[in-house]
């Protein structure tokens, strides 16, 4: 009953898991690479920027918890983190 309830959960929250995990991957990437850390930057804008593909598309029922508020805010709020990750990153000097 719970491995139902849980894949279940799983299952309900995976536009939320998969943007988190995205960014988690970018966040290891950059710890990991000593020189390339622009990379993973590039990872993490790039699952913040997805999390607002995915909340302007999926309606608040299916988007679980990337729905915080309205769908155009939130879609405004994680476009504006990613393109302002991935711009602190080019601007920081190598």
């Amino acid at each position: 009953m719970r491995l139902v309830r849980l894949r279940r959960n799983v299952r309900d929250e995976l536009p939320f898991v998969t943007v988190v995990l995205i960014v988690a991957l970018g966040f290891c990437y950059t710890l990991a690479s000593g020189g390339h850390w622009l990379r993973g930057v590039a990872v993490m804008a790039a699952g913040l920027v997805l999390g607002a593909l995915l909340r302007a598309v999926l309606p608040s029922a299916t988007a679980g918890l990337l729905a915080i508020r309205g769908r155009l805010f939130d879609a405004v709020c994680y476009l504006v983190l990613g393109l302002a990750v991935f711009g602190f990153g080019v601007l920081v000097p190598q």
